[in-house]
Parts: C-alpha cells; structure tokens; sequence
C-alpha cells in the first residue's frame, strides 16, 4: 500500500489548482491533499516502520502549534481572540500537511523515490508541452484548474500562478537531469530554455543563481574557484538584464507582485526584531496587520512613488485574510516563529548540505535552488514536488552503489 501511495502522490501533487479549493481554500486546491487522510492512515498503522528521523518533523509542527496555542491564551489580543485562533488552526492544518508529507516521503528509500520522481517529472513536462501548444485547454477552467489565470499570457500549468510553475518545471527538470544521470551542461541549456517559454523571472533568476553557486562550490581548484566566480557572475549579471530586467518593470508597472513580495519579506524581517521568537500561527495575521503600513512607509521613503503599493496595502486591513502571505515559506515561518525557525532552517540545510554536495553538481544545484526559492519567492504549502525532491536528494544513491 505504501509504495502505491507514494506513485499515486506523485501523480496528483501536479495538480496544484484543482476545483476542490471550493471546498477548503488553499489547503484543498492541490490534488495530492485528497490523499493525506490515507497517507495518515498509512504512518499510523506502520508507525514501527516509520525510521524514528522521519518523525521529526511532525514532531516539530506539533511544537509549533502548541507554541502558538500558548501565545494566543498570554500575548495575543482579547478582542480579536477567537479570529486569531480561527485563523492559526487553518494555518496550522495548512502547514500540517506539508509535514506529514514529507515525513512520507522519508519512509521509502531511493530507489522507490526515484521511480516516483521520474513519474511527476515527466508528468510535468507532459503539462508543460500541453500548455505551450494547447494554452486554452490548460487555461480554461475545470476540475483540475480551479480558477482563471491571473495572467492568462503567462504559462502556469496546473499551479496559481507562472512563478509556483516555474518552481514546478525546474524541480521536474532537474530531478530527470540527476535520475537520468544527464550532463550539467545539458541540463543548464534544458532548464533555462524551457523557463523562457515559462517567463517565470522569479524561477529563472533562482536557477541561474543556483547554477552558479553549485558550480562554484563543487570546484575544488582554487584558480577554477576564480574563474568558476567570474564567468557565474558576468552570465548572472547579462541575464539578468537581458532576460530579467524587462520583466521586472512590467511587474512593478503592470502586475505590482514585486512591490508585494519586497513589502511582506521587509514585514517579516521587522517582525523577526521586534518577536525574536517570533508570533506563533496564532499572532501571524495581528502582527501583519501592526507591522505592514510602518514597512510601506519605511519603503516609500527608500524609494519615493517608484513601487506601487496598492495590492499589497489591501492585506493590512484588519480582518483581511484573501492571500495575505510573504509568498514565502522561509519568511512566513519567521513571523511564526523568529530566530528559532532561522536556526532550525540552516541547521537541517547545512546537514544536508555536505552529503548532498558530493553527489554531484545536478544535485547541489538543486538543492540550492529549492533553498533560494522557499526563501524567496514559493511558500511549501502545495509544493509537495518540492518536497519529493528534497527527499530524493537526500536519499540518493550514485549507480552501483549500496
């Protein structure tokens, strides 16, 4: 039962947008969700199966939620009480499952996690193909694409938007270039030639970044270091003008989500000093709603009318819930939880870091790219590919080897 879990999983996590929002927002929109009381069912009954590493981070949530529970009863608001705790059980549901995930995910080992990542890898490019010659077939609404695309000229697949799809396209891509065992070059030219037909500025930006610390960190010589640092930085730099740029100020003219995202990341940041130990999901609306319009201000005066603020000054109206986020993972955690999450981030990343290094260049450049992007432009919640990938990394074995 466990391995048909996991396959099937890898089939529905592609489906990130599904009719079923209608139902539960957010946290029912991915296909894969309709699985999680099964896949609970399945930890339950094989808990002695289960390594006890794979445990903690449902152990580590469930901390979360009892911290959060303890702030609302002693710092949080009386008169706003009962929303608060409404809202920090949703989100505290919401995060749950990306956690009981992955704790799935850490029960099978890489063989078994292989053939699930090559089924939602080439399941995605199957999507990808889709959307680049029938648009209108991914586009138009349906059970699998819940609601109408934000910007119906960018491609999206079967996510929200083209960035979470970008995220998408490049985690798929990169697990095949690694199961596959494809050349780094060949991979690079795949990557960034699919992203431009994606234009997810967010994605590309991220990947070639990833490249080029990947590439610099594997390269043991310190005079290829140098040119390693130099060539990664003059084609991150050119393209980044030449491929970025353009998209960027469309985006601050046309779509503001730059503004937005700059905004929330800014309101995480000055959370994190005035809560080192951060608000728990209970406080998490309260302190955007205090904190927001001081950061808007704070970033006018930075830079006077460049940024258009009026998207995102909607999320600081007391009361409002409709996608009011940092579009982070790594920054949403910090407003939940300060320096302590910090810590915890880049405890388990430099662990995994070491191990993950020495299997090769594909992997560290995904791995980096999969840290990049929870830090700065993907929350986890929906993103269980993420989550497949990272555990493949983890738990990935070179050809032969035992």
């Amino acid at each position: 039962m466990g391995k048909a879990l996991l396959y099937l999983s890898s089939v529905f996590l592609v489906f990130e947008n599904t009719a079923l929002s209608a139902i539960g927002g957010a946290f029912t929109a991915p296909l894969v969700i309709s699985l999680l009381p099964l896949i609970m069912l399945y930890l339950a009954f094989n808990y002695k199966r289960v390594p006890a590493y794979a445990w903690q981070p449902i152990v580590f949530i469930f901390i979360a939620g009892l911290y959060s529970l303890g702030y609302s009863l002693f710092f949080a608001d009386d008169t706003d009480l009962a929303f608060l705790v409404d809202r920090g059980a949703r989100l505290f549901i919401l995060n749950f499952s990306s956690f009981v995930f992955f704790t799935f995910f850490l029960c099978f080992d890489y063989s078994e996690l292989k053939v699930a990542s090559k089924i939602a890898s080439f399941l995605v490019v199957a999507v990808f193909m889709l959307n680049l010659l029938s648009p209108d077939t991914v586009n138009s609404q349906s059970f699998l694409q819940g609601s109408a695309a934000f910007s119906p000229d960018r491609m999206r697949g079967y996510t929200l938007e083209a960035s979470t799809f970008g995220f998408q396209i490049v985690t798929a891509l990169m697990l095949l270039m690694i199961v596959f065992n494809v050349s780094f070059l060949t991979a690079t030219i795949s990557v960034v030639a699919v992203l431009l037909f994606v234009s997810s500025k967010g994605a590309l930006l991220t990947f070639l970044m990833a490249l080029a610390i990947g590439k610099f960190v594997i390269t043991e010589s310190g005079r290829n270091k140098s040119l390693v640092l130099i060539i990664g930085s003059v084609t991150f730099l050119v393209g980044s003008y030449y491929l970025i740029l353009d998209a960027f100020v469309l985006d601050i003219e046309k779509y503001n989500s730059s503004s937005t995202r700059s905004v929330m990341i800014f309101t995480a940041i000055y959370s994190s000093v005035l809560s080192p130990l951060g608000v728990g999901f209970t406080g998490y609306f309260d302190q955007i709603y205090n904190l927001g319009p001081t950061v808007i201000d704070f970033m006018d005066s930075l830079f006077p009318n460049a940024l258009n603020f009026e998207e995102v000054a909607v999320y600081f109206i007391r009361g409002n819930v409709q996608s009011v986020s940092t579009k982070t993972f790594f920054f949403d955690w910090v407003i939940y939880f300060g320096w302590v999450f910090i810590y915890c981030f880049f405890r388990f990343a430099a662990k995994n870091f070491k191990k993950i290094k020495g299997d090769g260049v594909n992997n560290i450049a995904l791995y980096i790219f999969m840290l990049v992007s929870l830090c700065f432009y993907v929350p986890l919640d929906g993103r269980i590919i993420g989550l497949l990938a990272l555990t493949t990394l983890i738990k990935y074995k070179k050809e032969g080897t035992s």
